[in-house]
């Protein structure tokens, strides 16, 4: 008996406390409980907002890292690529002075072989005139005898 009463008493809190609550009507210990799970609820939130945002600038951090590392390796390859492009004018530019002796090497050849070539005129030109002479004297040295 004892039970069913104390299930009737419930039951009656209950309508009354539905029937309040329909009104607007909200029970004390209910905004209690609901501020403890709320506070409870908003500490974990900022425990993992915390944990997410550390881990963010973690990755942040290491995404930073990359970028700098890539940035110096784009650097050191533009500097590679600006040395072979000096370079590449450099050997153009020994090209073109190497191509402009050998002109000046085959201009002195060709002089030279015309110098050659006169001398060797002058000089068989002299042995000529040199054995005439020589025949000349060797028959004036015959005819006074």
């Amino acid at each position: 008996m004892a039970d069913e009463r104390e299930e009737r008493e419930e039951d009656e809190d209950k309508s009354i406390v539905d029937a309040l609550s329909t009104l607007g009507w909200v029970e004390e210990r209910d905004e209690e409980e609901d501020l403890l799970e709320s506070d409870e609820n908003i500490d974990e939130q900022l425990n993992f907002f915390k944990e997410d945002n550390k881990r963010l600038i973690r990755e942040m951090n290491e995404k930073l890292e990359l970028i700098s590392k890539l940035e110096i390796t784009v650097k050191d390859l533009s500097d590679k690529v600006g040395d072979k492009s000096d370079d590449d004018q450099a050997i153009q530019k020994l090209y073109e002075t190497i191509e402009s002796k050998n002109d000046e090497i085959e201009y002195l050849n060709a002089q030279f072989e015309e110098e050659i070539n006169k001398s060797k005129r002058i000089i068989n030109d002299q042995v000529q005139r040199i054995k005439e002479l020589s025949l000349k004297v060797e028959e004036s040295q015959l005819d006074q005898t």
